[in-house]
């Protein structure tokens, strides 16, 4: 059991010790900890430009896909890509093409749909953040020994699979 300090909320020191709530509370406390220390991390990286948290997932999705050979993404692919709403990501591309960091092209093999394009600018951002999230995850995972870290790839990929199916 972990030793708790006095500025520890009592409802964690109380489900520690309650071994019948410890073991689901734990497991989304410490998901929900380790994504909000990753998320606060890039966002305070992406504060100096001008690119806010609703913002960087989907120059990370454009980087993701430029760097698989893909030129131009539909918004829906973000959406699915960054699993966010598509009127979030919608709004979060308006605002990446007000700041001149990506810009929206009418697709050349299908005319009726629109691609969404990171600018040179674009791309120097989101080689920062795409840095910055390696940075923090090789930090995460280097805490843990190899076969760690092939037993939680493998379980988490399972939770991923039996949850989340892809539709």
């Amino acid at each position: 059991m972990n030793k708790q300090n006095d500025t520890t909320p009592r409802l964690i020191q109380e489900s520690e010790k309650a071994h019948m709530l410890t073991i689901p509370f734990v497991f989304s406390r410490v998901i929900a900890r380790i994504s909000m220390d990753e998320k606060n991390t890039l966002t305070s990286t992406m504060k100096q430009y001008g690119v806010g948290a609703s913002e960087y997932p989907v120059l990370l999705a454009l980087l993701a896909g430029e760097m698989q050979g893909i030129k131009g993404v539909s918004q829906l692919e973000i959406s699915c890509a960054v699993a966010r709403d598509p009127a979030l990501t919608s709004r979060a591309v308006r605002q990446l093409e007000s700041k001149g960091l990506v810009k929206i092209e009418q697709d050349e093999s299908r005319k009726s749909r629109n691609s969404i394009v990171l600018t040179d600018e674009g791309k120097k951002v989101a080689r920062v953040a795409y840095t910055k999230t390696e940075d923090w995850n090789n930090k995460a995972l280097n805490t843990l020994e190899a076969d760690q870290r092939k037993v939680l790839e493998d379980a988490l990929e399972t939770i991923l699979e039996k949850m989340l199916p892809i539709s």
